[in-house]
């Protein structure tokens, strides 16, 4: 995703576009296809109504917010989760989502009474980062890999026996 977005950056300047357009429109369109996967989200949608009536941060086990959530969710409970852990996968799958629109959502381990959640807006409302996968296509110097990410890039050996 950073590759596209500088080589449309370049693009866009070869184009005779001001430095930033596109990377400004391709920020505007993550944000819209964030916010078109949250609203298909029963999960998502039950929480928004929580942290628009709630002034966040909300902290509890995950089946505190199963129950709450639960009075907030539509009449259609065909995707909505079936307990408290089916509502913590979900909650680990829209995480990102809020993180880029400036609200944590982390799980803060284990007790005897479930899993605690922590809900809470970054500091000024800000969001974590700007949507867009990268700051700034002049910005970007070329990076070392890791060894774990050289690794993985390397082809893989054929098995014994293995066809060509």
């Amino acid at each position: 995703m950073a590759d596209f977005e500088r080589l449309g950056e370049a693009v866009a300047r070869a184009r005779g576009l001001a430095p930033g357009a596109f990377q400004s429109r391709y920020a505007d369109l993550v944000r819209a296809g964030i916010d078109r996967a949250l609203d298909g989200n029963p999960v998502a949608q039950a929480l928004d109504k929580l942290l628009r009536r709630d002034t966040p941060p909300w902290i509890g086990t995950a089946g505190q917010l199963y129950e709450q959530l639960g009075h907030l969710c539509g009449p259609d409970r065909t995707a909505w989760p079936r307990s408290p852990k089916g509502l913590s996968d979900q909650l680990r799958r829209v995480a990102p989502a809020y993180r880029a629109k400036g609200i944590e959502i982390e799980h803060r381990g284990h007790t005897r009474d479930g899993a605690v959640w922590k809900i809470a807006r970054h500091p000024a409302g800000r969001a974590d980062r700007d949507y867009p996968v990268s700051a700034s296509a002049d910005t970007h110097p070329p990076r070392e890999l890791d060894a774990a990410e050289a690794a993985a890039r390397r082809p893989s050996r054929p098995r014994k026996g293995a066809s060509p």
